[in-house]
């Protein structure tokens, strides 16, 4: 009967890393597979057989990596500090920048723009058409005259002057 062995937990660790831990447990490192995702390139993102499962001694075991890239989430119609914790949560960095068209204070656009693949820790610009000025701008139609009062006042009506 083949001694067992348990599955070390390498969620987290390098790539290398990873591999040395399975080695010293025992078990051979199989197949290393890539998927995108918000983690930095060649972290250990699980493992085949699981963590803390029993194999037999020598078992082949399959690692799941990041590849370091990851799509850039939809955040237009978010305001910035919305968009920017959706852009960290999926591995970016993000500045504002005043521009554009749209919802003042809105985000308008991005570049890269939602749906391209890029790498983690990329720059993500945020496009935020600007607030409406507090300076009053000048207006192209003049500004109402207030119509007399149809109310009596205390002043007597003009008389004409006498005729010589």
């Amino acid at each position: 009967m083949s001694a067992r062995r348990v599955v070390p937990d390498v969620r987290g660790l390098t790539v290398d890393e990873a591999v040395s831990t399975v080695e010293r447990a025992g078990l051979t490192v199989g197949d290393i597979g890539r998927d995108d995702g918000p983690a930095v390139r060649d972290t250990v993102l699980a493992s085949v057989p699981a963590a803390g499962d029993e194999v037999r001694a020598g078992a082949v075991i399959a690692l799941r990596a990041a590849s370091g890239l990851n799509t850039v989430p939809v955040v237009t119609g978010m305001v910035p500090a919305e968009a920017q914790g959706v852009l960290s949560a999926a591995g970016f960095s993000s500045r504002v920048a005043v521009g554009g068209s749209g919802v003042p204070g809105v985000v308008a656009e991005t570049a890269p723009g939602p749906g391209q693949v890029a790498a983690v820790g990329a720059v993500v610009v945020l496009r935020v058409p600007p607030e409406a000025s507090a300076t009053p701008r000048a207006s192209a139609s003049p500004s109402p005259t207030p119509l007399p009062s149809a109310t009596p006042t205390d002043t007597p009506p003009a008389t004409e002057p006498p005729r010589p």
